[in-house]
């Protein structure tokens, strides 16, 4: 934590000071550009412990570590390791050490965040065959995170609530993330993919979002992020655009696309 104080130079500056991501979130100045930049910053710390074989197990906006300057984040740090353990996707444990590591993880998390096969481990135990220990459980926190990223402060906790609730159980986002973002609506669908196998690993994501994503929320610097209030909407198979009214205001054919 020490770390996280003062700038590079070791000056102390009053524009400067450390957050948690969940403050900073508060802050209804925030553009998507700004979140593209803490997103890719989490991304590479995820990245970088994933290397290192180790699972947070419990990534949220609480954990993460800021230091903004004006309200722009500057530097993005993961904290508290409480619950973290390695991957068993890439190193054998005994018997005893895996049993107890699955008991440690499937009882960790923080709800909204938490990864669907945590949940199973946590109902069922290790039996279930969940491997509640891979890497693949923060890919899913991290893609909530994402979607608060991309949202206004809730004006409730139970808004919040609803939200994620809504995100975790169907994949529905809001109806703008949905229409107006659609390689941030497929990124965001590919790392909450409730089969752990068929969820992107931490490489994956950062290849797709510094190649496809950061471009597509920066386009516009001053574009607020979005509103979570007005009507969500399932991710689209298909969408529909009929009687649309066009940029100069004349009504346009309406067509189907699949």
């Amino acid at each position: 934590m020490e770390l996280m104080g003062s700038a590079p130079d070791g000056s102390i500056s009053d524009d400067r000071q450390t957050l948690t991501l969940r403050s900073w979130l508060k802050l209804e100045s925030r553009t998507l550009s700004d979140a593209a930049d803490v997103f890719g910053s989490l991304m590479l710390s995820v990245r970088h412990i994933h290397r290192k074989r180790i699972v947070h197990s419990d990534l949220k906006p609480d954990n993460i570590f800021c230091v903004a300057e004006r309200s722009k984040v500057k530097v993005v740090r993961i904290g508290d390791f409480g619950l973290a353990g390695e991957n068993q996707l890439f190193r054998q444990f005994d018997q005893l050490s895996s049993k107890m590591l699955k008991n440690k993880t499937a009882m960790g998390g923080t709800p909204g965040y938490t990864a669907p096969e945590i949940l199973l481990c946590a109902r069922h135990g290790p039996s279930s065959g969940a491997n509640a220990c891979s890497d693949k459980v923060d890919i899913y926190s991290c893609a909530v995170i994402l979607l608060e990223l991309l949202l206004q402060p809730f004006r409730t906790h139970m808004e919040r609530i609803s939200t994620m609730d809504k995100f975790n159980e169907s994949k529905i986002v809001p109806g703008y993330v949905a229409v107006r973002l659609p390689k941030t609506r497929c990124l965001l669908q590919e790392m909450a993919e409730s089969d752990p196998a068929a969820r992107l690993s931490a490489e994956e994501v950062c290849k797709r979002f510094e190649k496809e994503v950061r471009k597509e929320l920066c386009r516009s610097a001053s574009q607020l992020c979005c509103d979570s209030n007005p009507a969500f909407e399932k991710l689209p198979t298909q969408m529909t655009t009929n009687n649309k009214r066009d940029d100069t205001g004349k009504r346009r054919k309406g067509r189907r696309r699949n």
